[in-house]
Formats: structure tokens, sequence, C-alpha cells
């Protein structure tokens, strides 16, 4: 892909070009041409010592043969100069005399013989068989990065030694460099050779030729070897050199005359943009780009001065793709260390963590199971206590015989119209003012009074919310409340589980005429006060009656309150109920002792740990927090609500809810991602996270009706479902590890910081002694 030349300073085609210029010739050499392209088998002539075989090529002033030495059978080319009439001897010979001085230059075409005075004159140069750079640029359409480099630098370097001799080449291309058997390039055609100090321009061809070259008045130059050099770098690397194109040649096209020729091409090459088509080479780094773009700098001064700059060049730029390595591996090497020790810091410290949470989440589900059945097993001795003082107080005599008399004020009629449906304003007046009724009243709010008024009693126990009493049939005939609220003497209330000792509470409106009060002490299933939005249970007790005691029915004022009955073929003529909030059991004890407060206890908020109670019934209520911190505080505020008497702003009353497959799982032993379902309401966003979780079942103390203890395994289904839990954050195992892993890592900062600081202060010393020295691209 080599375009228009000159030689000898006569414009010549190369073929392979769209349009071809040849030289111009007289009708008298075309005809001496004609007649040698037909005779292209027969050699001008024989010399002397020489077999010529065949012809190479033909060119404006003779042929090219190929042929041998029949002294050593060595190949050799033989160029025979035909039309000699019209050469210029001086510059020919000066062409082999340059050849001749540089026969010490393995990079240069050696002339091994010279007929002058033959006829044909000839001269007789060794025979390189792989043909130019040229032809192998055009067969590869470009060669890669390290070829073109090696080819490169050895002609370099024979143009070095050219120009150590003074000898200037002046026309640097492809097609003037051979290649010898190893494929090594040899330079060639000297024709347009000048000596550095001679005063005769020599043109080169056009597109790697310098533009002040291109002058017919411009003086020789090293620098016009150094910018042909860059050109031939530039089209092994690209296929093509700078500023080549279609375009291009049609302008110089164009002009018709040499000079006018020359002043379009330097024309083309200052006004061009700098060609950019190295950039896209794959392989060609920085310093190679900086290197070429500096050879063909347009600007005679900006480029290099000489040949040895470029391989001065070439040389540091070894040099530093050597060095560039050793300092990467210096950069990297100690950065890839860091980093390595990062990495089997952060594995080993990640798996000490998991290892440490996990076992410290082991060892608090351990602790929650030990702290969930302590809890039940308070709870089971509250209830247990709170079963021997309701029993012990339905058995004493002024307890029944007050209720007895008070029962002979009413009617069977008035107590069945009781039982049928709410009473009416004549008949409740009649129970309100009955006096006997009133004395149990009486008698039953001083009992209140002195259960939470005992110190053994609320210590013991969970503080009693309330007291009442219900006939054989289930009216309320007395009542005593912690809190100033309605009385609902008079009314019937055989539907509630702790009147019958159902597993739950009946239908309202349900049919209560064949409902029989349950004839022994139990406990009756969780229930939500309507009132107080406060969950509750209720430990009931029969009261029985034994007339042979007070035959002459004496007024219940007169009974000394410390008799105690005798039960002997005793009935029943009444239920003892008393009323407890779940929230006022202290699971855990008091903050005082174990540092737990009670469980719907805003306090309880900031705390590790706490306890909650759930209806573990089956059915459709089964996993219902009946206890909880957030339903003591929504309580709370709806007793404010009703204190400020503003129904605009009541709440309804809030249902938390286990979900069955972690209730199943708590069932089978603790958890560690229990998510506790007061998350799910508005105000419950503190509770979001993991838990660790332990269930534990409440076995409670039961009564048959004779008043001994019932078996285990007699147990009925409706005691059987309170379940108390105990959860503290997941997230509370992993504090003290966290801490821990902090330090550790503060510390393992500081260190790697400072062996950071350490690399780079080396390194900072080393470039100040060792600075790097890259080229510097100059101005075009």
């Amino acid at each position: 892909m080599c375009p228009v030349g000159l030689i000898d300073g006569t414009l010549v085609g190369v073929t392979g070009m769209e349009n071809e210029y040849t030289q111009y010739q007289t009708a008298g050499d075309q005809m001496r041409a004609e007649e040698l392209s037909r005779l292209p088998t027969v050699p001008p002539s024989q010399i002397a010592g020489y077999r010529i075989d065949r012809m190479l090529g033909r060119g404006a002033f003779g042929q090219v043969w190929v042929g041998v030495d029949r002294n050593t059978g060595r190949s050799v080319a033989i160029k025979f100069y035909l039309h000699h009439s019209k050469m210029d001897w001086k510059l020919l010979s000066r062409e082999v005399r340059h050849l001749v001085s540089m026969a010490a230059d393995r990079n240069v075409v050696q002339v091994l013989a010279v007929g002058w005075d033959h006829e044909p004159p000839y001269y007789v140069m060794e025979y390189l068989e792989n043909g130019s750079l040229d032809q192998l640029i055009k067969q590869q359409n470009r060669l890669s990065v390290t070829q073109s480099l090696a080819i490169f630098l050895s002609i370099a370097s024979a143009l070095k030694h050219s120009h150590g001799r003074g000898i200037l080449h002046c026309d640097l291309k492809p097609a003037n460099i051979l290649l010898d058997p190893q494929m090594q390039p040899r330079l060639a055609d000297f024709g347009q050779s000048r000596m550095s100090n001679d005063q005769t321009p020599s043109l080169g061809t056009l597109f790697y030729m310098a533009p002040e070259q291109a002058d017919l008045n411009a003086m020789p130059d090293a620098r016009w070897d150094v910018y042909a050099l860059g050109a031939i770098l530039h089209c092994m690397l690209t296929g093509a050199p700078p500023y080549f194109s279609s375009e291009n040649l049609t302008t110089l096209k164009t002009a018709n005359e040499l000079p006018e020729r020359l002043s379009k091409y330097r024309q083309i090459l200052l006004s061009a943009p700098p060609p950019k088509q190295l950039q896209r080479v794959p392989g060609v780094d920085k310093p190679l780009l900086e290197i070429v773009e500096q050879m063909l700098a347009r600007k005679i001064e900006n480029r290099f001065d000489n040949v040895q700059q470029v391989l001065d060049a070439f040389a540091r730029r070894a040099r530093n793709r050597v060095r560039k390595p050793l300092l990467l591996l210096g950069v990297v090497g100690p950065l890839l260390l860091l980093c390595v020790m990062s990495l089997f810091f952060w594995r080993g410290i990640s798996t000490a963590k998991n290892q440490s949470t996990v076992q410290l989440q082991m060892d608090a589900s351990r602790s929650n199971g030990f702290a969930a059945s302590l809890a039940a097993r308070t709870m089971e001795r509250d209830i247990s206590t709170l079963y021997q003082l309701i029993e012990a107080e339905a058995a004493k005599s002024a307890l029944q015989i007050r209720l007895t008399a008070a029962l002979e004020d009413f009617t069977a009629s008035e107590l069945a119209e009781m039982v049928a449906q709410s009473p009416r304003d004549q008949l409740l007046q009649k129970v309100l003012n009955s006096e006997n009724r009133v004395a149990v009243e009486n008698y039953l709010q001083e009992t209140f009074d002195r259960f939470n008024l005992d110190d053994q009693i609320v210590h013991d126990t969970a503080k009693i919310d309330s007291m009442f009493i219900l006939d054989n049939r289930g009216t309320m005939l007395a009542a005593a409340f912690a809190e100033n609220l309605e009385s609902k003497v008079g009314w019937n209330f055989a539907y509630r589980s702790y009147f019958n000792g159902a597993a739950e509470d009946r239908k309202v409106d349900a049919d209560r005429e064949n409902v029989r009060a349950y004839a022994a002490t139990h406990l009756s299933p969780p229930f939500k006060s309507t009132t107080t939005d406060r969950w509750k249970i209720a430990i009931a007790t029969p009261i029985f009656s034994n007339a042979a005691l007070v035959p002459d029915l004496k007024l219940a004022s007169e009974i000394d309150s410390t008799d105690v009955v005798e039960q002997r073929s005793a009935a029943v003529v009444g239920v003892l109920v008393m009323t407890i909030n779940l929230g006022d059991f202290e699971l855990l004890g008091t903050e005082s002792n174990t540092g737990v407060a009670k469980a719907d206890s805003k306090s309880q908020l900031d705390l590790d740990r706490f306890a909650v109670l759930i209806d573990g019934r089956p059915g459709n209520r089964e996993g219902t927090l009946v206890q909880h911190p957030l339903l003591g505080e929504l309580a709370d505020q709806r007793s404010e609500v009703f204190s400020s008497m503003n129904p605009a702003n009541q709440r309804s009353p809030a249902t938390l809810q286990i979900d069955e497959v972690q209730l199943s799982r708590l069932r089978n032993g603790s958890i560690l991602d229990y998510r506790d379902p007061a998350a799910n309401h508005p105000e419950g966003k503190q509770y979001l996270g993991d838990w660790i979780a332990t269930l534990e079942r409440i076995k409670l103390p039961l009564r048959s009706e004779a008043g001994g203890n019932l078996e285990k395994n007699d147990e009925p289904v409706n005691n059987r479902g309170l379940l108390v839990l105990v959860q503290e954050p997941a997230r509370n195992t992993a504090v003290p590890v966290q801490q821990l892993v902090n330090a550790m890592t503060r510390e393992f900062a500081i260190a790697m910081f400072v062996v950071l600081a350490v690399i780079c202060s080396l390194w900072y010393f080393g470039l100040r002694m060792f600075p790097s020295s890259e080229l510097t691209v100059r101005d075009k």
C-alpha cells in the first residue's frame, strides 16, 4: 500500500493504487520498453561468474534479474541500467557508493559487484527472497504491535548507522525495506540519499515525506528520515501512512506540475487534523502513541532531532514497561496484601461474631426458658393462693347466712323473671332496696377492701379488681369494684363461663333456665372488659347453705363473720366471683429483685426481657395475647378517654394474635426469630424485629365438686388454655459481640492505616530518589 513516489527527482507510479502515476518517457523509450517486455526471458547481457535465471522486475531505467554466483552458489539480484543515456550517473554512483560504505551494517542491502564499464552497466547485490515490507503489509493488512516494533527498531538502528556515516536516506518507505530469510529488514534504494552536509534538495515519497521536504529548495535534514520512520511505523500498525486517503489523492491528481503538486502536498499535511487511527489500534499504549506523534510532528522543531533520540525514547518506554510491573507490584502487592489481610480479618471476625451470637442466643434461649418456667410457676402460685382465699371466704357462715337470708326476700317467680330477662325498673328497685341484699353487699365490700389492704395478700397475689356474688341461677346480687363502675346488680350472668364452668361464654340470649352453677372452684377463660378494655380472668367458687345452722333465719347482720359453716348435705345457693386484671400479675417478679417490671407497664419497653400471657385454647382465639405491654398502654389511654368523657376519641379494642405457624413452633421449643404481633399495631413499631421467645404452659390448680384436688390427667380443657411467653430482643444478644467487633475493627483500621501510610511514604521517597523518565510530547 505504497502511494506515488519520486525516484531520481521524477514522479513514478506504484501498482495497487486506483490511479497510477508513471514516469514520462519519449516515444523511443516507450518502444524500447515494449520491446523488452516482449523478451522477458532473455537477460540484457551475460556477466562473467554469474548465471542469470529470471527477471525479477523492471523500472524506468532498466531491469532487475535473479541470478546465481557461480563461485559461491549464492543467489543475487543484478540490476541492469538499459536507459543510461537518460540517467544522472553522478546520482547512480552516489547510491552505489553509499551502499558500499555501509557494507558492514547487516541491516543494509549489500552490494557485491559493480560493472560500470559493462554494456549495459549493472551492479550486483544480495537477493532477498522474502520481498519488501510493503508486500508484507499488503499481505497482512497490518502488522501486530510486537512485529511492527521489532522491524521498526531494526530499521531505526540501520538508519542510525547511516546517519553516523553522514548519509541521509531521504526516501524511506516500506517498498525500500527488504526482508531477509529471517524476516529481518534491510534498507535499500539509496538513490535519493544525501550527505548530511549536502545543499541539494531531495524529494521522497508522498505521505512518507516530511512537509518541509516537499520543497525544491529544501536543505536535507536528518529529521526528514525521522518523519519517514514515524510514517512507516504508522503504516505497519494501521495499514496506511498518515494522511493517506482517496480525497487527498484526488487533490494531488489535480496538480499539473511538480511544484504545484508539492505545494498541495504540504497544504494537506499542514491543514489536516492529526491522524487518530493509532488510537484505535489494540496494543498501542500511550507512550508508543506519544513517540509516533512526536516523530510525525508537522513542525520540524517539534520533532525528534535525530534517530538516536527516537531509539532513546523507545528504550525509555521499554525500561518503563519492564519497570511498570515492578512498580505495579510494589503498589498492588502491598494493597493486595492489605486486601487479603482485610478479607481474612472480616472472615474470621464474621465467623467469630456469628458463632458468639448463636451461642449467646442459645444461652438467652435457655435463660428465657427458665424465666418462662418461673413465670408460669409464679402465676400458678398466685392463682392457687387466690383459690384458697376465695374458698375460705365462701366457706364462712357469715357470708352463707347473709346470702341465704337475702334470697328469702324474693319469690320464685321474681327470681325466674330475673333469669329470663333484664330486670324491670320495679323489680330492680326491689332487689336494690332489699335489706338483706344490702347487708350481703356491705359484707362483700368490707371483704374486698380487706383483701386489697392486706399487705400479705397483696404481696402474695395480684390485685383483685372486683368481687361479686351470683345466686344459683346466675343473677348478680352484690358487687364491689376497685373502680367506680356501673353496678350490674339484678342482671343475670348465667351465660358467663365463670358461672357455668364452660370453656367459653355462652351467647347472651341463650336459654338460662337449665344452666347449673359449676360446683367447684375454677378459673374462667380470659375475657376482655368492655369498660376498661383490659383482659381479665375470674376465679369462682360455689357458696353452700346449711339451714340447720340458722333455724330461726336471723338477720344476716347478726351472724359472726368468723363463723364457718360445716358442709353437710349443703346445696349451692350462689357463686362468689373475684376478677383480676391479667396485667396485674407480676410474672417475673418486681423490678427491684429481677430487673423486670410488670408486663403491661410502659416502663417495660426500656427493659431487656418481659413476659406476656396467651390464650392457648383451641379455636379462633388461640394465640391471642391477653397480657402485653402494648395492651397495657392502650388500656391506659382508653381509661384517659373515658375520664375525659370525649367519646369521639375512644379507641376500638386492640386484638393481638400470634399466627398458627409461630405458635406451633413455640409449642415445640424456643425460637430465635419470633415476630411480636404487637409490631403490626400502629402504635407498636417498637416491637419490630426478631425476638428470642420461649413458651410455657400454666398448670392451674383445680377442685372437684367435693372440694378435693383433681389429678393432672383429669384437667378440663378450658383450664389448660393459659400460656406464658417470655421474650427478649434478639439484637440484645449481639450487642456485646458487636461492641467487641467494633473495637477490633477500629484497631484493625488503625493498623491498616499505619501500614498504608508507611507504604505511601516509602513510595514517595523512592519516586523522589528515582524519578520516572517519561516521554514528553511537544506541541505539534
